[in-house]
C-alpha cells in the first residue's frame, strides 16, 4: 500500500515538473523576443525625436528598433524604440547636426 502511494506521487510529481517545464519556456520565449512582433508605425508614435521628412526604421537583434528621422537640413535624430506593456518607448540616442549628415548616411 505505501508503494502504491510513493508510485502516485512520484507520477504526480512528474506532471507537475514537466507542466512547469513547458510553461516556464513557453514564458521565456516570449519575454525574450521569440515572438513575433509588428515593427512600430512611426506616424502613430508622438515624439519630438520623430521628424516628418525623411524617416528609416531599423530592427535590432534584441527585438528593438532604431528609427533615423530628419527635418530637412535642420536636424536629424537617431532613436531606439524598445516595446513595452504601454506601446513603444522611444530613446533618443543621437542629435546630429546637418554638417554631419553626409558623413553618417
Amino acid at each position: 500500500m505505501k508503494s502504491k502511494r510513493i508510485r502516485r506521487f512520484g507520477i504526480a510529481a512528474l506532471f507537475w515538473t514537466v507542466l512547469l517545464f513547458t510553461a516556464a519556456a513557453w514564458y521565456s520565449a516570449a519575454v525574450s523576443g521569440g515572438e513575433e512582433v509588428d515593427p512600430p508605425d512611426l506616424n502613430q508614435i508622438e515624439s519630438p525625436y520623430l521628424l516628418e521628412d525623411n524617416r528609416a526604421l531599423f530592427p535590432c537583434e534584441d527585438g528593438s528598433y532604431v528609427a533615423v528621422s530628419t527635418e530637412g537640413t535642420k536636424r536629424m535624430y537617431v532613436v531606439k524604440l524598445w516595446r513595452t506593456t504601454a506601446g513603444w518607448e522611444v530613446r533618443l540616442s543621437a542629435a546630429l547636426r546637418p554638417g554631419f549628415r553626409k558623413f553618417f548616411v
